[in-house]
């Protein structure tokens, strides 16, 4: 078997994660969740916190992914200048939640979203729908510039997108500094991937100096905020480590016959 270069195989795993995760309400939500429709019986037995109006109680069934009972209850708040309710609108659209899918109402939702304030996650997914061409005409420079505002305006999925984008030199020149900074602000928020992946560059010596013992630091990091390859790599880089120092002896290879 042929030897496989490590940052070729992080290039082959994070082609679909540097097209963008959809800014979901529930933050970091697995896949198998994310596209799983809740049962209508669920709606029944939802129960809200006491003392909230009919629009708060609306964006608390968005955020906890009750979803057709958030679209009975917002839509009497739509167009009323709200950027979180058209947001939740644009999601519902984009993602056939609640809602049939029609990225062109995504779209237009999204746009109704970033034009009262700027919002984030808007514009982090509509940087999404444009670099895919859904509802629109595909634009990677407009995807980009979308996703660059979301980043500087401090939403931490569009800062581990950015910095794999620069990392990975996907759309623009290949930039480890500018990749190293949105990594560390997305750690700063709390991005277990990011921090795998400062530890990736740190091991490999991609952008800064080789540093195994910076790279076990950022996989702990990782690892304490629930990421599974970081708490992978803190096993597999400390033995190798490990073995380096003569701490302990290289475990022989297995060989099948």
């Amino acid at each position: 078997m042929k030897n496989i270069n490590p940052r070729n195989l992080l290039l082959s795993l994070s082609i679909i994660m540097l097209s963008g995760c959809i800014s979901t309400p529930v933050k970091e939500l697995k896949p198998s969740e994310y596209i799983h429709k809740m049962p209508e019986s669920k709606y029944l037995n939802m129960k809200t916190p006491k003392g909230l109006n009919a629009l708060e109680t609306g964006l608390w069934a968005y955020r906890h992914q009750y979803y057709d009972k958030a679209v009975s209850l917002l839509t009497p708040y739509k167009n009323k200048n709200n950027s979180e309710v058209e947001h939740a609108f644009g999601f519902m659209y984009h993602t056939g939640r609640g809602l049939p899918q029609n990225h062109a109402k995504a779209v237009e939702y999204y746009k109704k979203a970033i034009k009262i304030n700027n919002h984030p996650p808007a514009l982090n997914n509509l940087s999404m729908l444009y670099a895919n061409g859904q509802g629109v005409s595909r634009d990677v420079d407009k995807s980009l510039e979308l996703l660059t505002a979301s980043a500087k305006g401090g939403y931490v999925d569009a800062q581990f997108r950015l910095g794999k984008v620069y990392y990975m030199g996907q759309r623009v020149s290949e930039d480890y500094g500018k990749a190293y900074y949105w990594l560390q602000q997305a750690y700063y928020n709390g991005s277990g991937r990011a921090a795998y992946t400062l530890g990736f560059m740190n091991e490999s010596g991609d952008g800064v100096e080789k540093n195994d013992k910076k790279a076990l630091s950022w996989y702990k990091k990782s690892a304490k905020l629930g990421n599974e390859n970081g708490v992978d790599a803190v096993s597999r880089l400390q033995y190798l480590m490990d073995v380096k120092s003569g701490k302990i002896e290289k475990r022989p290879s297995i060989i099948i016959r």
